[in-house]
């Protein structure tokens, strides 16, 4: 299968550096620099205490490319109708776009660029970062969740195919909402008050008013996805988004790091995707939308 990944961070390096072994992958950044090593050194990738070179393509632009059989999108959520414009050459009438970013909305910004039926929502419980230029650690795996709607039962089996040959644990659901408002209750809730509170992620299930803040943002998540006809078990979620705090001491979320950095962050498909889809069945969030401006605010200082 012809791949291409826009977006050669942490997880798109991944996903692109694994697949290329049994498919033809394409990994496409703007950063000249890491195109260039890439293309003349491999790409490293570390995993369990060892580490091994893969050879996926690397470039800059989509220039002289022909429409590939997937995109996969791994940049930052603000960034996705940005770079899919940019990369118009790659997709084709019978081109599949699949998004694994945080956040939800991406089926809107998908659907301008392909029909529905070749949009692929979707999550991921991989973790990685980089260590330097080329050479990235994935630390962690879990599932691949995949969905759509109208999706070929062929083309789903030769993604999933491709993912399990890569090493990954693909499972397919008939609807993806029930797990993005899942990680959408840990992002808009743990991930955005270490932003808030410049904090890592242990510190928010270690200080009472801290894990206070946090519970009552789930529940304005819960309280929001139920009327998506989502029903999220609040109880199950705290619990989680606990135990991936306290797991996690000194770990610095992208929130914050982007904040940290002076980056633009992706709460607009986080916070603020949530504080929409309430406003939009006229509910008030009120934990929700301060912590969203706040994050705003940090934004423009």
């Amino acid at each position: 299968m012809q791949i291409a990944i826009i977006g050669a961070g942490a997880m798109g390096s991944v996903y692109g550096g694994l697949l290329s072994v049994h498919d033809d992958v394409t990994l496409i950044d703007t950063d000249k620099a890491l195109v260039d090593h890439i293309n003349r050194e491999g790409l490293r990738i570390e995993y369990r205490g060892q580490a091994a070179v893969y050879h996926p393509k690397a470039a800059v632009s989509a220039s002289g490319m022909s429409p590939v059989d997937l995109i996969i999108v791994f940049v930052k959520s603000q960034y996705t109708e940005a770079a899919l414009s940019a990369f118009r050459e790659i997709i084709g009438k019978d081109t599949y776009i699949m998004s694994l970013q945080n956040g939800g909305g991406h089926d809107e910004d998908l659907s301008r660029f392909s029909d529905l039926s070749h949009v692929i929502l979707g999550t991921t419980e991989d973790n990685g970062h980089v260590i330097s230029t080329g050479y990235v650690a994935r630390s962690g795996e879990g599932r691949t969740n995949i969905g759509g709607a109208g999706i070929s039962d062929d083309f789903i089996g030769r993604l999933s195919s491709s993912l399990s040959a890569a090493g990954f644990q693909p499972v397919i659901h008939c609807s993806v909402s029930d797990l993005i408002w899942e990680k959408l209750a840990v992002n808009a809730s743990l991930s955005a008050l270490t932003a808030v509170l410049s904090s890592d992620m242990s510190f928010i299930a270690g200080n009472a008013y801290a894990w206070s803040l946090c519970t009552d943002l789930v529940s304005e998540i819960a309280m929001t996805a139920k009327c998506e006809d989502v029903h999220l078990d609040e109880e199950s979620i705290l619990e989680n988004v606990k135990r991936i705090s306290m797991e996690n001491p000194g770990g610095i979320t992208s929130i914050a790091a982007d904040i940290k950095a002076g980056r633009k962050t992706e709460c607009d498909y986080i916070t603020g995707y949530v504080v929409r889809t309430a406003e939009e069945h006229g509910l008030i969030v009120p934990c929700l939308s301060a912590i969203h401006r706040i994050i705003k605010a940090l934004e423009g200082r």
